[in-house]
């Protein structure tokens, strides 16, 4: 809570924190697919705050491939979009593996709460307050449809889910047009499934329903019902059941405009109404811009369409508290917040492996045979004091025998690193390079290797290796630079035969020779007796998954048939059916093949 000139003010819990640049203030709502918050940036000083809205994709949805894409591609056409009544993006990035938009603030509320408000009050919406936020949206509509992109090629932007909800009205007297979530567009990554439908039923076109192909004008089948909505008080469609809904607006069903009084021709604005709401594309406005100036012709007839002021005025007299409301919260998110301290989890501590324990070597590097056996004939070894070895058999004891190794380098070529004696050829080695010396690098000794100039040597790596079997330890006498002995092969160790017991006399059984075979004769298979399978238990058989399936005709009470069998119903109807595809016809109708999806209304439209 925080204490606001005298009063005490609830902050959201959990809030406020932070994500990535933002401080993320108080949730403001929660859909299908996404999370809303009012948030301001980190980095603003405590004499300047900008309020943003902050969009991410719900936790649950963040491998969801297809909404990530139709995530960015809200954020790519709405970037395409400034226009004084659409809400403006500002930013779109990734925290971690969040996807988030920072959207423009508008402080006011949406016409779904100025609709609840003014029916509390048990009034109707004025009619120029009506017709002038319609045509602030018929406004943003009419650019939105004819954007283009960069490079001047049309995007075909279509809303798809204009309503109330998506109607902001800010106290600053400004209509806004939010959310292209489910816009559709030329360049969109994610594209619609001809069996799903996006958008709300109740403000959707017929077009849009049956899949059948949707453009502009199904935004302006929306704002038709949005008019009728806000006109009665209730949309056409108050109270029905999805199915329901379909029905009507397959049928073309549709309640006309009732007469407004305010009006001094009322059927000028059930003309527009009319117009709007034709169950043929073709019939209805051809852009948004036609439909505004109808509307507008409308206004005139009343004083015309509201100005900022009157609208600020307006939702003042509805809400006397909510400029106070904003102002406390503004004032509440301002200057220095306390955010709740970032907790580091400390990285999970691994447990060492007996590989990982080295003394000052670097990591092993591997030997293979040919290298090792040309090595081994380059290289001086002496053996000799036991005294030495003694004094060095407790350290030895812990890691392994060692074994050293002085190698000779011819100047210009790299040193050779040899196998120890009892290993086998490519096991791998810890190699310790001593301070001052050269890295060891691999290479093929020449044939005409000539001994080194004591002026030309330079300091060499030793190396260590692993023996396979423990042996004692054997002392490394270094050879000084002016003698050099001559290579030495080094003999193979000889391995004793080993004792072979002889095994108690068998009396072997008399050998039978098989006659010859024929070729031409098939031979008889052997019989093989194999066990009987396991026949398992048939499994129970799941219960039947049902959806349903919405079927209209241009011509109604035509029999339905579905897979071939008669359902003894007639158009329209609606019927309950399994999951899969199912072959629907309609008498003098061409057959239709519909995938039904569990939970889900699919719809089998004949014309």
């Amino acid at each position: 809570m925080a204490l606001v000139r005298g009063r005490l003010i609830t902050m959201s819990r959990g809030y406020p924190r932070r994500f990535g640049a933002y401080i993320l203030l108080e949730r403001l709502g929660v859909g299908g697919m996404s999370e809303v918050d009012l948030a301001r940036r980190a980095s603003d000083p405590e004499d300047y705050v900008r309020l943003v809205v902050l969009k991410r994709i719900k936790a649950d949805r963040h491998d969801d491939k297809s909404f990530v894409r139709m995530f960015r591609d809200e954020a790519r056409i709405t970037s395409h979009l400034h226009h004084q009544n659409i809400a403006q993006l500002f930013d779109f990035g990734q925290v971690d593996d969040e996807y988030f938009l920072a959207l423009e603030y508008i402080p006011g509320v949406d016409l779904r709460e100025v609709q609840n408000a003014v029916i509390e009050k048990k009034k109707r919406l004025p009619i120029r307050v009506t017709l002038t936020i319609l045509c602030h949206v018929l406004s943003a509509l009419d650019y939105a449809h004819s954007r283009v992109d960069n490079v001047g090629k049309s995007m075909n932007i279509v809303h798809r889910d204009v309503n109330p909800r998506n109607i902001m009205l800010s106290t600053r007297g400004e209509v806004k047009l939010i959310d292209f979530g489910v816009a559709k567009a030329e360049d969109r990554l994610e594209r619609t499934r001809t069996d799903h439908v996006k958008g709300k039923f109740a403000y959707m076109a017929p077009e849009q329903v049956d899949g059948s192909g949707i453009d502009k004008r199904a935004d302006l089948f929306a704002i038709g019902l949005t008019l009728h909505e806000l006109v009665v008080g209730k949309g056409p469609f108050a109270g029905l059941s999805q199915v329901q809904i379909l029905h009507k607006l397959m049928s073309g069903r549709l309640p006309s405009l009732p007469p407004v009084s305010d009006l001094p021709n009322p059927d000028a604005l059930a003309l527009i109404h009319e117009r709007a709401l034709a169950p043929e594309k073709e019939d209805r406005y051809p852009n948004a811009n036609a439909m505004r100036k109808d509307l507008e012709t409308v206004a005139e007839t009343v004083g015309g369409l509201c100005t900022a002021l009157e609208l600020m005025a307006f939702l003042r007299r509805l809400d006397p508290q909510i400029e106070r409301r904003l102002q406390d919260k503004i004032t509440t998110f301002s200057g220095k917040l306390t955010l709740p301290p970032i907790v580091h989890e400390p990285a999970p501590v691994q447990p060492l492996q007996p590989s990982d324990i080295t003394r000052d070597a670097p990591p092993p590097m591997s030997l293979d045979s040919s290298t090792s056996g040309t090595s081994v004939r380059s290289l001086g070894i002496a053996f000799g004091g036991a005294a030495v070895a003694a004094s060095l058999l407790g350290v030895l004891a812990l890691l392994a025998v060692l074994v050293g190794v002085y190698v000779y380098s011819l100047p210009g070529e790299g040193t050779i690193a040899v196998d120890p004696p009892n290993t086998t050829a490519g096991s791998t080695l810890p190699v310790t390079v001593e301070p001052g010396s050269v890295d060891p690098v691999l290479v093929e000794p020449r044939a005409d290797t000539a001994a080194p100039q004591p002026s030309e040597t330079r300091p060499v790596p030793a190396v260590v290796g692993e023996l396979a079997t423990p042996e004692p330890v054997v002392p490394v006498v270094v050879v000084p630079d002016s003698v050099i002995p001559e290579p030495v092969d080094v003999p193979e160790p000889v391995e004793a035969d080993p004792v072979v017991v002889p095994d108690p006399v068998v009396v072997p059984d008399p050998v039978v020779v098989p006659d010859p075979v024929d070729p031409e004769v098939a031979q008889p298979v052997p019989v093989v007796n194999v066990p009987e399978p396991v026949v398992p238990e048939p499994a129970a058989q799941p219960e039947a998954v049902f959806g349903i399936i919405q079927i209209a005709s241009s011509t109604q009470n035509l029999a339905i048939s579905i897979d071939g069998v008669d359902t003894g119903r007639v158009t329209p109807a609606s019927m309950q059916a399994t999951i899969g595809a199912h072959t629907v016809q309609v008498d003098g109708h061409a057959a239709q093949t519909i995938t039904v999806r569990e939970g889900l209304v699919t719809n089998a439209l004949f014309r």
